[in-house]
């Protein structure tokens, strides 16, 4: 007689087996799903954020109350009084008249007084007298011209007789044949002075000034009584 397997033993190893296979399969269910439960709690996704606005009080405006405005007063301008006129007082014809006669009588005294000079006089200058300046200049050799022009300034004044008091002052050329030309008269406080000077210089003349400079000088002299 042939012997039957002993069904007991196989099926307790293949129960084991099935066991075995299912906690396999468990723990590969179990473990994944646990790391994704963690992922997911460590991953915080915020969609939506809303800002509730803060509510400040209001604070009480103060008002200010205008203070009523008060007309001002206009000033009233003080009318002024026509003042009469006063009439004129009559002139009495003959004091007037007396009054004119002094007036003219002291004006043709004070004429009278400046008159000094006779009109001919005035018309026509004064002859000028030789000056003796021509011999100096023979005698004498000037190194200096500035020597020279105080000698011939001092000639001019000596030898020239102004009519009245007044001060001129007169620029002019002098030239190495001895004439006078271009004259000028720079300053003057006195119209006779002035009118005789500017005649009489044209027609002084000076000999030998060839010996002292070549070449035309312009001076300027300051003519005055003393």
């Amino acid at each position: 007689m042939k012997r039957r397997p002993n069904l007991f033993k196989i099926n307790k190893k293949t129960i084991y087996r099935v066991i075995i296979f299912h906690i396999i399969v468990i723990l590969c269910l179990v473990i994944p799903f646990r790391s994704l439960k963690k992922q997911k709690k460590q991953s915080l996704i915020i969609n939506n954020i809303i800002l509730k606005p803060e509510i400040k009080p209001i604070a009480k405006q103060t008002f200010i109350k205008k203070a009523p405005t008060r007309p001002i007063p206009v000033k009233k301008t003080p009318i002024q009084k026509k003042t009469a006129l006063k009439k004129a007082v009559p002139i009495d014809n003959q004091k007037y008249l007396s009054l004119l006669d002094k007036l003219e009588k002291q004006i043709n005294d004070l004429d009278d007084k400046k008159e000094i000079i006779k009109t001919s006089d005035l018309r026509i200058p004064k002859k000028v007298k030789p000056l003796s300046f021509d011999q100096k200049i023979e005698e004498a050799s000037f190194d200096n011209f500035s020597k020279f022009k105080q000698i011939l300034v001092k000639e001019l004044q000596d030898n020239l007789n102004l009519p009245e008091y007044g001060e001129v002052r007169i620029s002019f050329i002098i030239h190495p044949e001895g004439k006078i030309t271009d004259v000028l008269i720079l300053d003057s406080k006195s119209e006779i002075n002035q009118s005789y000077l500017k005649n009489s210089l044209y027609e002084i003349s000076f000999k030998n000034m060839e010996k002292v400079f070549q070449e035309k000088q312009k001076l300027i002299v300051i003519f005055k009584n003393d």
